[in-house]
């Protein structure tokens, strides 16, 4: 009944158009074509994508996410999705295909042509065959591909240590270049693999994160790109904080792989922060209030999906959408997702 609702409330509401842009028949073409000055991006790990028929096993309803992005004044360019065209032993993710037809059918109804494209990391975008982590990127008809795509074999951690998975069969990064008028961009899409081993677990331990971050950035500087994007779900905080004795949030220091990656790309959600305090603790605290996106129940290690970018002109309108930003009584997902403008 939920997810029926949804739908109908979708029809209801006013449709996104990119801004200067008229809603008519007339206009459907240059409305799924976008405005080539900038990059309206999505990142989003809708754990689990809602099985057809039924809710996943959390009891999201990932329509809410689809609702909030028609409710917006453009439409989205790329979305950088994680947890997309799996099946698992505990769940079934939808192919991304479906993803596409729901937002054909939902963000921007229409009987003109698809206005977007699906590239998995492998298989085929129609079924659930894609890589463990199941990243994919999908984007509007304006971006062209530059190069066939690059699959990134990723670290994963065991009671050995760190042991490579090979690329396309295993826990893998997906990195596309494409030409967008007058530039290029190269987005890589992680879901990076959760420790497995005791010694492996937590914001400071040996999870390989900092080493699979580094093959990813290897991949992008390949691409020669303009800008480059890194966005998805690390499985690994920020930081480290502890709560003092009256309840507030205390920074500890800055993780290693998190610190080490932003010497290079910038974080927009870091630099929003830091425009309204000036001390790296209150950015800290800044960014687990308002930027957390794993809601672990006890825990300081919550803002675990990143967006990090080197190239751009400017970065506006990071906001990571809250639940209540849809529906505070079902979560789109046990990940919030992240938007942002990137201008070229």
């Amino acid at each position: 009944m939920r997810s029926s609702f949804f739908v109908l409330a979708l029809m209801m509401v006013g449709c996104a158009v990119d801004a200067g842009d008229e809603s008519t028949a007339s206009d459907e073409e240059a409305i799924a074509y976008g405005n080539p000055g900038f990059v309206q991006l999505y990142n989003a790990n809708s754990k689990h994508l809602s099985e057809p028929g039924r809710p996943s096993f959390e009891g999201t309803d990932y329509t809410q996410l689809l609702s909030f992005m028609r409710t917006q004044d453009v439409l989205p360019d790329v979305i950088t999705l994680q947890e997309v065209g799996t099946k698992t032993g505990r769940f079934t993710s939808q192919s991304c295909t479906s993803v596409i037809a729901d937002l054909d059918r939902l963000v921007r109804p229409s009987a003109a042509k698809t206005t977007w494209k699906c590239i998995v990391a492998a298989g085929s975008p129609s079924a659930l065959d894609n890589t463990p982590g199941g990243v994919a990127i999908i984007h509007r008809a304006r971006f062209e591909p530059a190069e066939d795509k690059r699959l990134v074999g990723l670290y994963k951690w065991t009671t050995n240590g760190c042991v490579r998975e090979k690329g396309g069969s295993g826990w893998t990064a997906l990195v596309q270049k494409f030409h967008d008028g007058k530039h290029t961009i190269a987005f890589a899409s992680v879901h990076l693999p959760v420790a497995s081993a005791t010694n492996g677990n937590g914001a400071t331990a040996d999870d390989c994160s900092g080493r699979n971050l580094a093959l990813i950035d290897d991949a992008l500087a390949a691409t020669k790109a303009d800008v480059k994007v890194i966005a998805g779900d690390m499985n690994h905080g920020d930081a480290t904080r502890h709560l003092a004795k009256d309840g507030t949030v205390v920074h500890d220091w800055w993780e290693t792989t998190y610190r080490t990656t932003r010497e290079k790309y910038r974080d927009p959600f870091y630099d929003e922060c830091a425009k309204r305090n000036a001390a790296e603790a209150a950015v800290s605290r800044c960014l687990e209030s308002d930027d957390w996106t794993m809601d672990n129940a006890g825990s300081l290690n919550t803002r675990i999906d990143w967006v990090m970018v080197d190239g751009a002109k400017s970065l506006e309108g990071a906001r990571t959408i809250a639940y209540k930003d849809v529906d505070a009584a079902v979560n789109y997902s046990d990940h919030r997702a992240e938007m942002l403008r990137i201008r070229y």
